[in-house]
């Protein structure tokens, strides 16, 4: 690994998405989404849930600021085979720990087709976007670096604002129901005020966001970007609060990936950390990040595995929400910690049977040049 050439504020980013993961998985294990939005404890909750929206935007955003160079070539493509290894290997210790856990029903055909379907790691719908992703990347790259300005560059970025996040704040409300803005749980219709099909496009979005902050990088101070964070998630928080108030929490286009929500929380923290200047930083500790930040696709697939085993301590020892809120830390961190040693485990086996599919690959190789020689001396 050589770290001269890593930006450790980058590794971090992606740490601090994976940890945000974990964080949002909190709220789902926890029995928030059980509870009816009353109170100042579940505004207080909505709120924290609320500013951890941005986690798996900024995965997509930290590709489009490291990948956006990348070309259409043999050699970007062999690029998938780790990701889709670490990915299957996931699966397959998902699928056996549900077995023994759960009592699951696991067969060798339900195995092959739950890796392909992306359903043997239950977080694998990450990865079946992803992929995708990953083969448009190099023709995402020829669309933006064929752009001839900063300003068409920016068009570019608002367009797709426009048709994946925009929808998420115009097409929210109803204005035919008598007293709906009072009571916004009296309907989930709405009218729609733009179009909305090519919201689920917002990947994309994320993507040339990254690409563009990495051309074009925008630099504000560290106190006014927390502020803004800060006072942008309390906001947002209220607001989702408001929309429930009085029943449990709902999914709505507001709450997505692609919402507006996410795309501006995501863009203040992908700011606040990857304007981060730790070039004075310790090689021992550039290190440590380097490699955990090596770690968080297998983690964030194997954290299933944790959620399931850890939060059932929980409920023992804190039997209410409430309660169970204010381990919120301890337990993020526990989950967290906890899914990187299990992904250090699939790395380590990644990389023996990388080891071991070049030293046969070498043999062979070997074998099929000395009957080569032979043959040509007789």
């Amino acid at each position: 690994m050589n770290i001269s050439k890593r930006n450790t504020a980058l590794d971090i980013v992606r740490i601090v998405a994976f940890f945000s993961v974990a964080a949002i998985h909190f709220w789902l294990y926890t029995g928030y989404y059980k509870e009816p939005m009353v109170g100042t404890p579940m505004l207080v909750f909505t709120t924290v849930r609320t500013a951890f929206t941005y986690c798996v935007p900024l995965f997509i955003m930290l590709s489009g600021y490291l990948l956006n160079k990348k070309t259409l070539s043999k050699c970007y493509y062999l690029g998938i085979v780790k990701i889709w290894s670490i990915y299957a290997m996931a699966s397959v210790f998902c699928m056996i720990f549900k077995h023994y856990y759960f009592g699951d029903e696991l067969t060798w055909y339900l195995a092959i087709f739950s890796i392909f379907d992306f359903k043997g790691a239950n977080y694998s719908w990450y990865m079946e976007m992803y992929i995708g992703l990953f083969l448009l990347i190099p023709f995402l790259n020829v669309m933006y670096h064929g752009l001839n300005s900063k300003g068409q560059k920016k068009a570019l970025i608002w367009t797709l604002i426009g048709l994946s996040a925009l929808p998420t704040i115009a097409n929210i409300y109803n204005f035919m129901e008598p007293g709906w803005f009072m009571n916004p749980t009296i309907s989930d219709s709405y009218q729609k005020l733009i179009p909305d099909w090519w919201m689920m496009i917002y990947p994309v979005t994320y993507y040339m966001i990254g690409a563009y902050l990495k051309e074009y990088p925008v630099r504000m101070k560290k106190r006014y970007n927390l502020l803004l964070f800060v006072v942008v998630a309390c906001l947002f928080g209220l607001f989702n609060y408001y929309r429930d108030y009085g029943r449990n929490y709902s999914w709505g286009l507001y709450t997505d990936w692609h919402s507006v929500q996410a795309l501006v929380l995501s863009v203040l923290v992908f700011l606040f950390f990857s304007q981060r200047n730790l070039t004075k930083c310790p090689t021992p500790v550039k290190k440590i990040f380097a490699h955990l930040s090596d770690l968080c696709l297998g983690a964030y697939l194997m954290s299933y595995v944790a959620d399931c085993v850890l939060y059932p301590f929980l409920y023992k020892i804190a039997p209410t929400l409430n309660q169970r809120a204010l381990y919120f830390i301890p337990m993020v961190l526990l989950v967290g910690c906890a899914s990187l040693l299990l992904s250090e485990i699939l790395n380590l086996l990644y990389k023996a049977i990388a080891w071991l599919t070049s030293v046969i690959f070498q043999r062979k190789k070997k074998s099929a040049n000395a009957k080569e020689l032979v043959e040509t001396k007789e």
